[in-house]
């Protein structure tokens, strides 16, 4: 559906703040060093060539 265009940036966001919000509050679970590892997992598989845009 159209209303679904930007579904990608909304659940962006979403991951985002909740590991930021979390960090905040418990700086010792250091969830922002996950945020990155995680984000460069997505990166590499995003990286594949036969990925479609």
């Amino acid at each position: 559906p159209l209303s679904w265009t930007y579904t990608w940036l909304n659940e962006g966001f979403a991951n985002f703040f909740e590991n930021f919000a979390t960090d905040l509050v418990r700086p010792d679970w250091r969830m922002m060093d996950q945020f990155v590892l995680m984000m460069q997992n997505v990166f590499q598989s995003d990286a594949v060539i036969s990925v479609n845009p």
